[in-house]
This record gives C-alpha cells, structure tokens and sequence, in this order.
C-alpha cells in the first residue's frame, strides 16, 4: 500500500468523470472524527479505474494526526494490551515503544498487530501525517464493505480532512447499484408483459367489466419505466427530484388500486352488492395505505447506506399490510353458499389461485415488517454505522421500498385472473350456443310460429262468435 500526494487527487480525480464521487468531512470532534462509506470493490485493483477511498488533509496546520482506514467489521481487531493489562493500547506513543508495543518508526500510528493484519477481512492501514507538510492516502477497495477512517490528533489540536470515495463505472450511490442492475432487466420484460396483455385485453370483455385494471396497468407500467430511467441517470434523489417524485407518485397509484382491488375482489367474486360499511372499510384501509406510502416514499427520498427511518416505516408498513391481506382473505372465503355453489362450477379455479396468492402476500408483507424490525434490534438502536455494515448491500430487498416487487405480482395475478374468468364467462356461453346447433336460433322462431297461430285460432273463433251473435 503506498501513499499518494496531494497532485494525485489534484489530475488523476477528474479522469473519473463518469465515477460517482462521495466526500465526507473529517476533523477532531467526536462526532467527525470517524466516518464510513459503503463500497463494492474489485479483486483486481488497478489505480486508475479501480474504487479507492481517499484522505486529504487541509494545508497550514500544524502537529500529527494518526490515521487509520479499514473495513468496520475488523474494527475489533485494533489495538494490542499490554501483557498483564486487559484494556488495549490504541496509539503508538513513546511509552509504548518502552514496553515493545511499537517500533520508534511508528510513532503516531494506530496500532494493529500482525495477528490482526492476518485476521482481517479487508487491509487495515495506519499513517502518522504531519500537517506541515501534508500527504494524501489512497485506499484501495478489494471487495465489498463498509470502510471507514477514523482520525486522531496526536499532537494536532485541530485539523480538518476529506474522505472522498471514487467509483468509475457508477453514477449513483452504491448501495442502490443492485436496484440499477434489476431495475435494468425488468423494465423491458415488463414492457413486453403490458403489450402482450393488452393485447389479450382488447378481444376481451374485461376492461369493459373492470376499467381500473387499465389504471393499474399503465401506472404500474410507468412507474417501472419511470424508476428505470432514474436510476440510469444516476446521481442521487435530492439531485433529481421530480423524477422521484413522479415515481413515488405513479408507484403508489398503482399500490392503492391493486389494494382496493384485493379488499373488493369478493364483492365482485360472489356478485354480491357491497354494503356501505363494505365500502367504507375498504376506502379507509386504501387511505391509511397511502399515508403510510407517502412516509415511507419520504424515507427512501432522503436515505443513505446507513439510514435506520425506512426500516422504522417497514416495521409499521409490513404489519398493516398483512392485516389488509388478511381482510381481503377472509372476505374471499366468507361467501354466501349460493354463491360459493356457483362459483365453484364456473370460476373456482381462478379464485381459488388469487386465494393463495393473498396466503402469499400476507407471509410476504409480514415476514419483511418481522426482517425490518430483526434488523433494527440486530444493529443496536442509534448505532447507524453498525447497521449500515450489516445490511447495505441487502437494501433493496430488506429495507428500501421493499414491497414494490410483491406489487407487481399481484398486478401480473389480478389481471390474469380477471382475464381467465371473463374468457371462461364467454367461453360457457359460446359452448351453449355449439351444442344448440342450427337450432339454437331456430328455437325463437318455432315458438313465434306457434303463439301465431293460436293467436289467429283465438281470432277466427273471436269473429264466428261474433257474427252468431249478430245473427241472432
């Protein structure tokens, strides 16, 4: 590991244009004194293109600063005790020298044993920088982690340093790369679903029968596009805010119907009239969702690696959901028997597959609030850097809007299963019109025949009473 002067970050930083580039200040309080940064890494490191942490020191101080930079799951390893003590040593100071901690040449340095270096997940390294004449250390990233650097003045009163974090060949933060790449490989699939669909659609009677499965189509379709190009752009939220924005908006059009859609899907099923109560429980589940929704869109609009809020929201957001689920199950299976008699020669196939379906939404939604709230007794209360160490790579799938992917399933099972039923509807009516045959519009005319001509028989002996009568 060598060290790299300041003219390194001066020419070589801006050959990283299209790097995205993160600085965090450093200097002597407590609570700037040690900060870290979530990285992926490569084995192969190469300076000009690999992903490397720098340090920077401001010029014109005076004193030694003690460096250290390493991965925050090794921070256990610093420090060496002392024989006979069970508190460690943390610097290298000339008492320490005295008892053999150190060597002279490391005056300043935090002190790591060799048993640490071999122990350690990622490089550990030390630097004394005097700020007379300042240098700047790169950190070359091997892997993925959460690496950090933590400074201490030695015998500098203040100083102050920048941590920059370099990544060529991303253009947004790191831990939203994983929601790039998927969001990469679903946007065009989810393309070719929604015309595929609408083509099925435009033969089919069910738009006419449900129009909100239009709505909840094209915004589920939007809001994939829309989340697409977002993370394309790169940069992040605050730096575009009306593509987010319209993403939190168009995303949670599509959660409200699919919702509403779930707790009046047994209305529908049994082709019963919903009561007003019905009606209004579903209307005040659909707004609570969508408050909920607007706190945890603003949560993820202002989040970092090592932001506890959304996994909060979660807790709270997983749980109502499953109870929302839960309504809607139970609503399904507490049919009227005439209906469920019904159903079950006509449509119980399908409904019996958006049943399991919502069995699976409620385990989905109530195992990710039960995760959410795992993650957040694991990491400690207010111990964001522990968190973030933990969980950043998992962000997507755990803590980040992580409902959104269970949302587009079941938009893919609403509309299949209104598809199937009013396709298996025509079907039986088409069936009955085959097996009637050339007959079957012939049934009308033999009855119209017949009523014609005992009209005219009644008629005929209407008239010849008639004119007996007159006779007489």
């Amino acid at each position: 590991m060598s060290d790299v002067k300041s003219p390194y970050l001066t020419f070589h930083l801006p050959a990283c244009a299209t790097a995205f580039q993160h600085t965090i200040h450093l200097d002597g309080t407590w609570a700037n004194h040690q900060k870290c940064i979530e990285m992926k890494g490569t084995q192969i490191f190469n300076p000009q293109s690999a992903e490397s942490i720098y340090v920077k020191f401001a010029e014109g101080g005076e004193g030694i600063v003690s460096v250290v930079m390493f991965d925050l799951r090794d921070e256990h390893l610093g420090g060496v005790r002392r024989h006979g003590h069970n508190e460690k040593e943390v610097i290298c100071s000339p008492e320490n020298v005295q008892h053999g901690l150190c060597d002279k040449s490391e005056l300043g340095q935090f002190l790591i044993s060799q048993r640490a270096h071999r122990r350690a997940l990622r490089p550990m390294i030390t630097r004394a920088v005097n700020l007379s004449k300042p240098i700047s250390i790169q950190y070359p990233v091997e892997g993925p982690g959460y690496y950090c650097t933590a400074l201490f003045g030695y015998s500098a009163r203040e100083f102050m340093a920048e941590m920059t974090a370099v990544a060529p060949g991303y253009n947004l933060p790191t831990f939203r790369s994983d929601t790039r790449r998927i969001y990469g490989s679903l946007a065009p699939i989810w393309l070719v679903i929604y015309f595929v669909l609408a083509g099925f659609f435009v033969e089919s009677t069910v738009l006419r029968e449900n129009p909100s499965l239009t709505w909840i189509g094209t915004s589920s379709l939007i809001q994939v596009l829309i989340r697409w190009a977002a993370l394309e752009i790169g940069g992040t939220a605050s730096q575009h805010p009306i593509i987010y924005i319209a993403w939190y908006t168009f995303s949670g059009c599509q959660d409200a119907l699919v919702l509403h859609h779930m707790l009046s899907y047994a209305q529908r099923r049994s082709d019963s009239q919903p009561t007003a109560l019905s009606k209004w429980v579903s209307r005040f589940m659909v707004i609570v969702f969508v408050i909920l929704f607007a706190g945890a869109s603003l949560a993820d609009f202002q989040a970092t690696s090592s932001s506890k809020t959304p996994a909060y929201v979660n807790v709270f957001l997983g749980g109502y959901l499953a109870l929302c689920f839960s309504v809607s199950l139970f609503r399904m299976l507490r049919l009227r028997s005439s209906a469920a008699e019904s159903l079950s020669q006509r449509h119980e196939a399908v409904c019996r597959s958006l049943v399991g379906f919502t069995v699976i939404s409620i385990v989905v939604t109530a195992g990710l609030g039960t995760l959410n709230l795992w993650a957040l007794i694991r990491s400690r209360a207010g111990d964001e850097a522990l968190f973030a160490s933990m969980f950043w790579p998992s962000r997507f799938w755990l803590i980040d809007m992580p409902f959104e992917p269970l949302f587009l399933v079941l938009v893919l099972a609403l509309t299949l299963t209104d598809y199937s039923k009013a396709k298996s509807t025509s079907a039986t009516v088409y069936t009955k019109r085959e097996i009637a045959g050339p007959e079957w519009g012939s049934i009308h005319e033999s009855i119209d025949e017949d009523r014609l001509s005992d009209e005219q028989t009644a008629g005929s002996s209407g008239e010849g009473e008639k004119s007996s009568h007159t006779k007489a």
